[in-house]
Protein backbone atom coordinates (compact mmCIF):
# COMPACT_ATOMS: atom_id res chain seq x y z
CA UNK A 1 0.00 0.00 0.00
CA UNK A 2 2.73 2.37 0.70
CA UNK A 3 4.14 1.65 -2.84
CA UNK A 4 0.75 2.83 -4.07
CA UNK A 5 0.55 5.69 -2.48
CA UNK A 6 3.87 6.96 -3.22
CA UNK A 7 3.79 6.40 -6.47
CA UNK A 8 0.69 7.67 -7.66
CA UNK A 9 -1.26 4.60 -8.20
CA UNK A 10 -3.70 4.33 -4.84
CA UNK A 11 -5.63 7.02 -6.82
CA UNK A 12 -6.42 4.01 -9.46
CA UNK A 13 -7.53 1.52 -6.83
CA UNK A 14 -10.99 1.96 -5.17
CA UNK A 15 -10.90 1.16 -1.18
CA UNK A 16 -7.13 0.71 -1.03
CA UNK A 17 -6.80 -1.37 1.92
CA UNK A 18 -4.80 -3.87 3.00
CA UNK A 19 -7.41 -7.04 2.15
CA UNK A 20 -7.70 -5.62 -1.32
CA UNK A 21 -3.99 -5.39 -1.67
CA UNK A 22 -3.18 -9.21 -0.01
CA UNK A 23 -6.16 -10.20 -2.81
CA UNK A 24 -4.15 -8.74 -5.49
CA UNK A 25 -1.04 -10.24 -4.57
CA UNK A 26 -2.18 -13.81 -3.88
CA UNK A 27 -4.10 -14.38 -7.15
CA UNK A 28 -2.43 -17.50 -9.09
CA UNK A 29 -3.33 -17.35 -12.06
CA UNK A 30 -4.47 -14.21 -13.65
CA UNK A 31 -4.99 -10.54 -12.14
CA UNK A 32 -8.49 -9.32 -10.82
CA UNK A 33 -7.41 -6.23 -12.35
CA UNK A 34 -5.81 -5.00 -15.53
CA UNK A 35 -4.89 -1.11 -16.02
CA UNK A 36 -5.30 -0.22 -19.83
CA UNK A 37 -3.65 2.37 -21.52
CA UNK A 38 -5.39 2.84 -25.01
CA UNK A 39 -2.71 3.23 -28.07
CA UNK A 40 0.17 3.66 -25.73
CA UNK A 41 3.43 2.00 -26.32
CA UNK A 42 5.85 2.17 -23.53
CA UNK A 43 9.27 3.53 -24.29
CA UNK A 44 12.25 1.63 -22.85
CA UNK A 45 15.11 2.62 -21.64
CA UNK A 46 18.79 1.35 -21.72
CA UNK A 47 19.14 -1.91 -18.96
CA UNK A 48 20.24 -0.72 -15.62
CA UNK A 49 19.56 2.97 -15.74
CA UNK A 50 16.07 2.85 -14.46
CA UNK A 51 17.28 1.15 -11.67
CA UNK A 52 20.23 3.66 -10.94
CA UNK A 53 18.13 6.58 -11.27
CA UNK A 54 16.05 4.93 -8.55
CA UNK A 55 18.51 4.51 -6.08
CA UNK A 56 20.55 8.53 -6.95
CA UNK A 57 16.57 9.82 -6.22
CA UNK A 58 16.16 7.77 -3.31
CA UNK A 59 19.92 8.35 -1.78
CA UNK A 60 19.54 11.89 -3.17
CA UNK A 61 22.82 11.38 -4.61
CA UNK A 62 24.48 13.83 -7.36
CA UNK A 63 24.86 11.90 -10.86
CA UNK A 64 26.54 12.75 -14.34
CA UNK A 65 24.06 11.96 -16.79
CA UNK A 66 24.67 11.15 -20.77
CA UNK A 67 21.95 11.41 -22.71
CA UNK A 68 21.80 11.76 -26.54
CA UNK A 69 23.30 15.07 -27.33
CA UNK A 70 24.21 16.47 -24.02
CA UNK A 71 26.20 15.43 -20.69
CA UNK A 72 24.66 16.95 -17.37
CA UNK A 73 27.08 17.14 -14.82
CA UNK A 74 26.21 17.32 -10.78
CA UNK A 75 22.77 16.89 -11.83
CA UNK A 76 20.30 16.49 -8.77
CA UNK A 77 17.72 14.07 -9.89
CA UNK A 78 14.46 14.72 -7.83
CA UNK A 79 12.05 12.21 -9.27
CA UNK A 80 11.31 9.62 -11.97
CA UNK A 81 8.08 10.86 -13.38
CA UNK A 82 5.57 8.21 -15.97
CA UNK A 83 3.74 10.15 -18.39
CA UNK A 84 2.57 9.62 -21.79
CA UNK A 85 3.58 6.21 -22.25
CA UNK A 86 7.67 6.92 -21.00
CA UNK A 87 9.60 7.60 -18.01
CA UNK A 88 11.26 11.19 -17.66
CA UNK A 89 13.84 12.34 -14.81
CA UNK A 90 13.29 15.75 -13.70
CA UNK A 91 16.09 17.13 -11.51
CA UNK A 92 17.69 20.28 -11.12
CA UNK A 93 21.13 21.42 -12.46
CA UNK A 94 22.82 24.71 -12.40
CA UNK A 95 19.91 26.09 -10.26
CA UNK A 96 17.12 25.34 -13.10
CA UNK A 97 14.50 22.47 -13.51
CA UNK A 98 16.05 19.56 -16.15
CA UNK A 99 13.81 17.02 -17.74
CA UNK A 100 15.26 13.93 -19.59
CA UNK A 101 13.02 11.50 -21.80
CA UNK A 102 14.46 8.01 -19.87
CA UNK A 103 14.89 6.58 -23.43
CA UNK A 104 17.51 9.17 -24.36
CA UNK A 105 19.49 8.23 -21.18
CA UNK A 106 22.96 6.40 -21.54
CA UNK A 107 24.54 6.23 -18.70
CA UNK A 108 24.43 7.24 -15.32
CA UNK A 109 27.81 8.08 -12.86
CA UNK A 110 27.10 8.33 -8.91
CA UNK A 111 28.87 10.87 -7.15
CA UNK A 112 29.70 10.89 -3.57
CA UNK A 113 27.98 14.27 -3.22
CA UNK A 114 24.69 14.27 -2.06
CA UNK A 115 21.67 17.14 -2.04
CA UNK A 116 19.15 18.54 -0.21
CA UNK A 117 15.99 18.67 -2.53
CA UNK A 118 14.92 22.32 -2.32
CA UNK A 119 11.13 22.44 -1.68
CA UNK A 120 10.03 24.83 -4.10
CA UNK A 121 11.53 22.53 -6.40
CA UNK A 122 9.74 19.51 -5.05
CA UNK A 123 6.61 21.20 -5.36
CA UNK A 124 6.34 22.36 -8.99
CA UNK A 125 7.27 18.33 -9.90
CA UNK A 126 3.79 17.68 -8.06
CA UNK A 127 2.00 20.45 -9.99
CA UNK A 128 -0.59 19.01 -12.63
CA UNK A 129 -0.33 22.15 -14.89
CA UNK A 130 3.87 20.96 -14.57
CA UNK A 131 2.62 17.03 -14.77
CA UNK A 132 0.57 17.70 -17.59
CA UNK A 133 3.56 19.75 -19.75
CA UNK A 134 6.33 17.29 -19.15
CA UNK A 135 6.25 15.66 -21.93
CA UNK A 136 6.62 18.95 -23.94
CA UNK A 137 9.60 20.44 -20.90
CA UNK A 138 12.33 20.27 -24.06
CA UNK A 139 10.12 22.58 -26.36
CA UNK A 140 9.34 25.11 -23.95
CA UNK A 141 12.97 24.84 -22.62
CA UNK A 142 13.89 25.26 -26.34
CA UNK A 143 11.72 28.57 -26.33
CA UNK A 144 12.79 29.99 -23.22
CA UNK A 145 16.37 29.48 -24.20
CA UNK A 146 15.93 30.89 -27.49
CA UNK A 147 16.78 34.69 -27.12
CA UNK A 148 15.27 35.49 -30.73
CA UNK A 149 11.79 35.22 -28.54
CA UNK A 150 12.49 38.22 -25.94
CA UNK A 151 11.83 37.88 -22.84
CA UNK A 152 8.51 35.74 -21.40
CA UNK A 153 7.42 36.88 -18.13
CA UNK A 154 4.25 35.27 -16.56
CA UNK A 155 1.44 37.18 -15.78
CA UNK A 156 -0.07 36.84 -12.38
CA UNK A 157 -3.60 35.98 -12.08
CA UNK A 158 -6.13 38.04 -10.68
Amino acid sequence: MQFARQSGTGALFPDMDHHLVNSLLSSKDSSPCLIWHPGASVTSSRPGIFTRLVRAVSENRKVTLLADGCRCDNLAPYRLIFSTGGWFLVGEHLARITVFALHTVHSVTFHAETFTPDGHFTRILSHPDFLQALPHFHVFHSLLADGSYGQLTHKEQA
